[in-house]
């Protein structure tokens, strides 16, 4: 670990308050070790990445037929939070939160669309996953994943 010391420059490009180079030792000392089959399709992604492809939707059971209502076509981890939906066919009072669990019976969620099929699949291109994941393709092959 790099000591505290005054001539020590604080190198803090995601402004967390914690110097890079500390985050990466541990990144490096205690992240997770993945392993895929060899025949795997589906890989890890970037959040963002997933979120620009899909779309928030929230479901309402009390409708005939169950309503399916587009809240925002594509969104990032920080509008992820800000949704609200309080008009369905049931007349429900109580506004249902997208930073909330789902209601009782799941009769009013918040969900992502299915994305397309062409982004199932996932990414290849480890830069914008964990600092310091590892990633193992195969039973013998393996890379490192920096960001």
């Amino acid at each position: 670990m790099l000591d505290k010391h005054p001539s020590v420059v604080l190198l803090d490009e995601d402004k967390d308050n914690l110097d890079d180079r500390v985050e990466q030792q541990l990144a490096e000392r205690y992240a997770p070790i993945i392993y895929h089959s060899s025949a795997e399709t589906n890989f890890p992604t970037n959040v963002d990445w997933f979120l620009s492809k899909t779309s928030l939707m929230f479901y309402d059971d009390g409708c005939e037929p169950d309503k399916h209502i587009l809240i925002k076509p594509s969104f990032s981890q920080r509008d992820l939070l800000n949704y609200a939906q309080s008009e369905g066919c049931d007349n429900y009072k109580v506004p249902f939160f997208s930073n909330n669990i789902r209601s009782n019976n799941k009769q009013y969620t918040f969900y992502f669309k299915d994305v397309h099929e062409q982004w199932r699949k996932g990414s290849l291109d480890t830069r914008g996953l964990l600092t310091g994941m590892k990633l193992g393709l195969g039973e013998v092959s393996g890379g490192s994943m920096e960001k």
